[in-house]
């Protein structure tokens, strides 16, 4: 169903090119929504293309509302030992607290377009890891993160670059993050391509499903 309501777009072609035209004098439904459509919109740019595809939208009047609502931008993850991502939530930064027990945050089944972000929200290293889990060795990660080692003069690199091994790794364990560390995914409907930073004293890593 769509947003104006199903047609058949085949038999409704003529109609939708030229809404002027009546059925014995009175508009079919399909022409009441293509000039529902136009008054809406103004027609001086829309064609018929344009009319099917406003025609085709089937998200919800729920759906655009909660995707057009600013206020619900931001997800704070609870303090807890496992987190379910929404699909819903894609395009949502979601807030880690400084947590009291390791997190495993379970990712939503791989579809085309999904996207989150991950920000630690504490004050000071938190002494709990996070465990990014896609669910599948299948839908493995992409890409990598930076290292800022907080662990100054240690004689160690105190910026590295952290990678999965791009065939299988499908977990990404942040290890006692600091505060500004953030991580970026985004999914083609296969894969999860993973970018960001994670500061602190320990390396994070990257591992296959056990």
């Amino acid at each position: 169903m769509s947003l104006y309501g199903a047609f058949d777009k085949t038999k409704h072609l003529e109609e939708l090119a030229d809404p002027l035209d009546t059925q014995e004098g009175v508009l079919s439904p399909a022409t009441r929504r293509a000039r529902m459509i136009l008054n809406l919109f103004g027609d001086s740019n829309l064609t018929v293309a344009d009319i099917t595809k406003l025609a085709d939208v089937d998200a919800t009047a729920a759906e655009i509302n909660a995707a057009a609502d600013v206020s619900a931008r931001v997800v704070e993850v609870p303090d807890a030992a496992t987190y379910t991502v929404l699909a819903a939530n894609s395009g949502k930064t979601h807030i880690l607290p400084n947590l009291t027990a390791d997190i495993t945050i379970a990712l939503p089944a791989v579809a085309d377009g999904l996207e989150y972000s991950f920000w630690y929200g504490g004050v000071a290293a938190d002494a709990q890891d996070w465990a990014l889990d896609t669910g599948s060795d299948t839908n493995y990660y992409v890409g990598g993160v930076a290292h800022l080692d907080t662990d100054a003069g240690s004689a160690g690199d105190e910026v590295v670059p952290v990678a999965g091994d791009g065939n299988s790794n499908s977990i990404l364990n942040v290890l006692v993050p600091g505060p500004g560390t953030r991580v970026d995914l985004a999914c083609n409907g296969t894969l999860w391509y993973v970018n960001g930073v994670v500061v602190g004293a320990t390396a994070p890593t990257f591992a296959d499903q056990a």
